[in-house]
């Protein structure tokens, strides 16, 4: 039986979370259920993915949202949204096949449709850094729902690296796509108030200032997860702005009364006017 330590969590390295492949290498079984309770400041000011992408929001929504990989601490490319991916010999050509079973928080099968969508233009239109490599596609196809066939100009080695959730976060078509739809389209679309995505957590609710609350995906593609039952992040900036302020104030306020002794103290020193400063240390 091992209990459940600090250290055990953080695995011995300040602010880095164990993952759930290292708890069971050290025989740590997960409870199922549970809340975590988090803070997150300051508070972000969307949870879409793409339409900000500031470390706040990133921490918040990758909970909802996916990409077609994962990397290791390596950078190694690893399954996600894609289950396994190949490259041509000519390294022109990616194909990704999709996980199966995979549904959006309304309850809508993601496809290949929702890969061309994200990449092609919810990216392409919001986001400067995936532009300048999305670019480099000449060819986009899905031979069926759960194929991708990404086909570049060139040969470009980074490639793999664009797919995580943070820099290309597979969004949910049905909900974005229009003809013609603009960057502003999708920065003021009314459904940014209730994300839906395809990750193990769902949005439940967001009291501004004060809690997003993310609920357990019923429906998760990847069977027995998540363990935990609610996610609450707590907006800390409040609090915290409100105890700096008092804090700035005392500070000032003790800053100022030592400088005008301290004033008062030269002068008298100056003057030889000693024997009138009784009591200056106490002031």
């Amino acid at each position: 039986m091992h209990d459940l330590t600090r250290r055990s969590v953080f695995g011995g390295t300040a602010g880095t979370l164990m993952t759930l492949g290292q708890a069971h290498a050290q025989g740590i079984t997960p409870k199922r259920g549970g809340v975590l309770t988090t803070l997150i400041t300051p508070e972000p000011p969307v949870l879409i993915l793409g339409v900000n992408s500031q470390g706040p929001t990133l921490i918040a929504a990758s909970k909802i949202y996916q990409g077609l990989l994962q990397y290791s601490p390596t950078l190694e490319p690893m399954p996600l949204l894609a289950k396994a991916w190949s490259i041509s010999t000519d390294r022109r050509t990616y194909t990704f096949t999709l996980q199966d079973g995979v549904v959006w928080h309304d309850g809508t099968p993601m496809t290949a449709d929702d890969v061309l969508f994200s990449i092609m233009k919810f990216h392409m239109e919001l986001s400067p850094r995936s532009r300048a490599v999305f670019n480099r596609i000449k060819a986009a196809t899905s031979p069926d729902p759960r194929t991708v066939m990404l086909t570049l100009d060139a040969p470009f080695e980074p490639f793999l690296l664009m797919f995580d959730v943070t820099t290309a976060a597979i969004m949910p078509k049905h909900i974005y796509d229009a003809p013609g739809a603009t960057a502003a389209e999708y920065r003021n679309n009314p459904a940014n108030q209730t994300p839906i995505g395809t990750g193990p957590f769902k949005f439940a609710e967001w009291q501004r200032g004060n809690f997003i609350r993310l609920v357990r995906h019923d429906k998760y593609w990847k069977p027995g997860l998540p363990y935990l039952n609610r996610i609450v992040a707590n907006p800390a900036y409040n609090e915290l702005h409100d105890k700096a302020a008092k804090f700035v104030e005392w500070l000032g306020g003790k800053t100022a009364r030592n400088l005008a002794h301290m004033a008062e103290r030269r002068l008298l020193g100056r003057t030889g006017i000693r024997d009138q400063c009784t009591g200056c240390a106490q002031r």
